[in-house]
């Protein structure tokens, strides 16, 4: 890999890049791996620096059903194993009332309430239970975050089940969602 891609990646700071704005051509696979518990592996080694995750999740694009890590003159494929965040952190202002809002925390730093622009959604985990939907919630640019067991819990209690083929409603933000688990 060109060593100028992390000085490339290094010079975007802690904000989210234009990523949809860049197209590089393809360079090549890189040896990254973000697993469904949100860590992120490159070559083998699970990366513990928090900046550095912080500062790739910023430069994460989601193109025709696979992942890159672009700049604006490269473009790296990496898997996933499910989505590329997971929420770690729920918090919940007038909850029940019709004022009700969901901010979340991704576990890479990002916060944002669910809404109309960052809508909740269920799906069944690849691999995994394909009968049962577990909430995700759309970050930014076609990149999801799944909940993670304790946010998943925070969620299902704000739930209202309704009486159609196992449905459930949750409010946030002034937007309604239908959700079947």
């Amino acid at each position: 890999m060109n060593g100028n891609f992390y000085r490339q990646i290094e010079a975007i700071g802690d904000t989210t890049a234009p990523v949809e704005a860049w197209k590089p051509a393809f360079s090549g696979q890189m040896d990254c791996i973000i697993k469904r518990d949100g860590s992120w592996w490159i070559d083998g080694d699970e990366v513990n620096n928090l900046r550095l995750i912080r500062l790739f999740s910023s430069i994460l694009k989601y193109e025709r059903d696979d992942y890159y890590l672009v700049t604006p003159v490269e473009k790296w494929r990496i898997q996933v194993q499910d989505l590329p965040f997971s929420v770690v952190e729920l918090q919940v202002e007038n909850e029940g009332s019709s004022q009700q809002s969901i901010r979340i925390r991704t576990n890479v730093g990002d916060w944002i309430t669910i809404g109309a622009e960052h809508k909740i959604d269920v799906s069944p985990i690849p691999g995994l239970a394909e009968d049962q939907g577990i909430p995700f919630v759309h970050i930014r640019s076609n990149l999801m975050a799944r909940f993670n067991r304790n946010t998943y819990l925070d969620i299902a209690g704000l739930l209202e089940p309704q009486a159609e083929n196992g449905a459930y409603l949750i409010y946030s933000a002034n937007t309604t969602f239908k959700l079947i688990l």
